[in-house]
């Protein structure tokens, strides 16, 4: 055997054990939040969280999970903006208070503008965003509407009630393209609201809100996506753990 192809075959063997390290390394997480704004609305506010007796400024995307975020010892997450005292002093004034069940692990926190000012202007919805209950190659559907809902999503089929949500697994691990259709039950009848092809990638896993216009006599239903690739979770709980 040559020595170049003994050092190929050994070059090989290496890069085939880092790539097995990298799809299944494990990581110490420490218990942090992540938040989603819905809507550009959250936008319009400079918003800060604490952290012990400092305030940090959130960076919140509607497409894109924050940077996991510390929470107090109670498990409180609390949401402040730039505000003013009685006296006219600057301060910080408090816009969200959210209490994690005790018993999630990751929680996603997606912000909602009330448009009422006041400690609660900042309605939240709190979702487990673990990876063993939300691996990546799934999908993730949450019904926000209040039509019943079937997603059949490559040979997976969900049933979601109205508030519901689900997960859909595919029975592939390769990139591939697969089925994806959707469809409300509107006054005791089906309603078709897509079918298309998605393109399905192993490292990524997608979250589908099924939602309804908010404009006046409609019923047309809207369906946004967000995803998350592997490396990008990864790479963010690494920096935690160092």
């Amino acid at each position: 055997m040559k020595i170049e192809k003994l050092i190929l075959m050994v070059m090989l063997f290496w890069m085939g054990l880092l790539s097995h390290a990298q799809t299944n390394r494990t990581l110490e997480k420490p218990f942090r939040v992540r938040l989603l704004s819905w809507g550009e609305t959250v936008h319009d506010l400079p918003l800060y969280s604490k952290n012990g007796e400092e305030f940090e400024e959130l960076f919140i995307r509607s497409n894109r999970r924050s940077e996991p975020l510390s929470v107090d010892s109670n498990r409180l997450f609390r949401v402040y903006t730039d505000g003013e005292n009685s006296e006219g002093l600057p301060i910080k004034v408090q816009v969200s208070e959210t209490q994690i069940p005790p018993e999630m692990k990751e929680p996603l926190l997606i912000l909602f503008d009330s448009g009422v000012d006041g400690a609660n202007r900042f309605r939240t919805l709190v979702i487990e965003d673990d990876v063993t209950a939300f691996p990546f190659g799934t999908y993730k559907i949450f019904n926000l509407s209040k039509a019943s809902m079937v997603i059949v999503i490559d040979e997976d089929t969900v049933t979601l009630a109205p508030g519901n949500s689900g997960l859909a697994e595919t029975s592939t691990n390769d990139r591939v393209n697969i089925p994806v259709k959707i469809a409300a039950r509107v006054d005791g009848s089906p309603k078709m609201l897509k079918t298309s092809i998605w393109r399905h990638k192993p490292s990524q896993r997608v979250m589908i809100f099924i939602f309804e216009s908010q404009e006046s006599g409609s019923r047309d239903f809207i369906i946004r996506t967000i995803s998350e690739r592997e490396t990008t979770y990864l790479n963010l709980y690494e920096e935690l753990s160092e």
